[in-house]
C-alpha cells in the first residue's frame, strides 16, 4: 500500500525521505531474518520459506528503483534526513463555507 501512495506523491514532488528510511530499514531487517534463518539448525517449513522468499524478492524489486537514495541514507543517515533537500510542504486547500440562504 505504501508503494502505491508513494507513486502518487512522486507525480507532484520527489520521494519523501521518510519512505527512503523505511525501505532501507526494511531491507536491513529482511537481511537479518535471512541470516538468522540460515544459522538456525531447524529448517523453516515450506510455507514460511516461500513467504520469506516472496517478501525478499518484493523488497529487492522496490529498492532497486531507489538504490542511489538508499546508499546516500546508509552512508550518513542523520545528514540525509537533515539535508537541504527537505520535503516541501504543500499547503492544504482552504475549505469554503457555503451558507444556505433562507427563503421567506
Amino acid at each position: 500500500k505504501l508503494n502505491r501512495q508513494v507513486a502518487k506523491i512522486q507525480e507532484s514532488r520527489k520521494t519523501p525521505k521518510s519512505y527512503i528510511k523505511t525501505i532501507a530499514e526494511l531491507e536491513d531487517y529482511m537481511n537479518e531474518a535471512v541470516a538468522k534463518q540460515k544459522v538456525t539448525p531447524k529448517k523453516m517449513n515450506a510455507i514460511a520459506a516461500r513467504g520469506l522468499n516472496a517478501v525478499k524478492q518484493k523488497i529487492k524489486k522496490v529498492n532497486k528503483d531507489y538504490q542511489s537514495q538508499i546508499e546516500a541514507y546508509r552512508a550518513d543517515n542523520d545528514a540525509f534526513m537533515d539535508s537541504e533537500e527537505e520535503e516541501e510542504k504543500v499547503p492544504k486547500p482552504k475549505k469554503t463555507v457555503r451558507i444556505a440562504e433562507a427563503e421567506d
